[in-house]
């Protein structure tokens, strides 16, 4: 089974490359003040695993348990030249997002996948957040019985 930690950590690393002017860290708790005071910023976060496949489980047959995984990009910006301006640079922002993690690879043969993005909140105060969902697959268990 993949290590969250580990695939989090592949994630981290992969976003900042993207410009040595982003915040780039793991989400936690409320999007309060504390996170959009140095903008622009990602932050990612482990959104949780599901069953998706299970096989096998009789009498000497393997038991597999296909899982998907997901984790939420958290895409921050911040510009006070008005709003088409901020939705402009967020969503450039995003579509580099994209390009860096869509078909990540985090084994040789494995790969975080797009799945959706959608805007999350737009301010007074000129800021701007899309939320992206990546997931992944993994295998639980294989058994011989």
């Amino acid at each position: 089974m993949v290590s969250r930690i580990s695939l989090t950590n592949h994630i981290l690393s992969a976003l900042q490359t993207i410009d040595s002017n982003l915040v780039v860290d793991v989400y936690g708790g409320e999007m309060s003040n504390s996170y959009v005071k140095k903008l622009p910023a990602l932050y990612v976060v482990y959104n949780g695993i599901k069953n998706i496949r299970s096989s096998g489980g009789l009498a000497g047959r393997s038991v597999q348990t296909l899982l998907q995984g997901e984790f939420l990009i958290f895409v921050l910006g911040k510009n006070l030249r008005g709003m088409q301006n901020v939705i402009e640079d967020v969503q450039a922002l995003s579509q580099m997002v994209i390009e860096k993690l869509n078909g990540l690879q985090y084994f040789d043969n494995a790969a975080l996948v797009f799945d959706s993005e959608q805007l999350d909140t737009i301010t007074a105060g000129g800021v701007c957040i899309y939320v992206q969902k990546y997931v992944y697959n993994d295998i639980l268990a294989e058994v011989k019985k």
